[in-house]
């Protein structure tokens, strides 16, 4: 799995579809921690509710980063379109690991006062509930379940629409508006200990829908 992961990561540097997601949530995080952003968690808040699109945007670029011929070639190559499909998960996780430690320890360094463990803990533990929704999200709207650019943006753009409108909705909505109020660390604590399962359970959902869709059509 690890040469697949390496080619993976290897094909999406190339493409350079990586660039923008990164370049807007570079942008964005900076602009909130450029004059400090305030409290702890209610901060932390703000960068989940950033982290949700942008890690659903980046996952997209990840399945996308090959052409259909060149996939075909990796699927054979891999053994099958579900070991494939899992190189492109595990590829994915990685990608936004990554943002999640930026989002984490970032504010650490930056804020003049030090952060809690348990304010770290529940940051930490919010960040992973935006990454994986945002992961599911972004490769339920790539191929092989949607084909073509135009179809995944449009798709994740509705769908942020609509989470958008919906509110204090679980997993991400009820949890984000928690952090805004902001909800004790106590409470914070118990509502992550089911959101997190909830997210995890979301995004195994999302892969076996996919690993369905990739086995009948590729």
């Amino acid at each position: 799995m690890r040469p697949l992961v390496r080619y993976l990561a290897a094909e999406l540097i190339s493409s350079q579809r990586w660039f923008p997601p990164m370049v807007v949530f570079a942008a964005v995080f900076g602009m909130l921690y450029s004059t400090g952003a305030g409290p702890a968690i209610p901060a932390y808040g703000a960068t989940v509710m950033l982290l949700f699109p942008v890690s659903a945007w980046l996952s997209a670029v990840v399945a996308n980063s090959e052409d259909p011929v060149t996939r075909m070639v990796t699927i054979t190559a891999a053994g099958g379109w579900r070991r494939a499909s899992t190189g492109v998960l595990l590829l994915a996780v990685l990608c936004n690991a990554l943002l999640v430690v930026l989002s984490v320890l970032v504010p650490i360094a930056v804020n003049p006062e030090p952060y809690p463990l348990s304010t770290v803990l529940i940051g930490l533990g919010a960040h992973v509930v935006a990454v994986a929704l945002g992961i599911a999200l972004g490769l339920l709207c790539a191929r092989p379940v949607l084909a073509g650019p135009g179809w995944t943006m449009s798709a994740l753009i509705v769908v942020m629409l609509v989470a958008v409108g919906l509110g204090r909705v679980p997993p991400l909505g009820d949890l984000v508006g928690q952090m805004f109020v902001p909800a004790s660390p106590s409470v914070l604590a118990a509502s992550l200990a089911w959101h997190i399962p909830l997210a995890l359970a979301v995004l195994g959902a999302a892969q076996v829908v996919i690993n369905q869709i990739g086995t009948r059509r590729l």
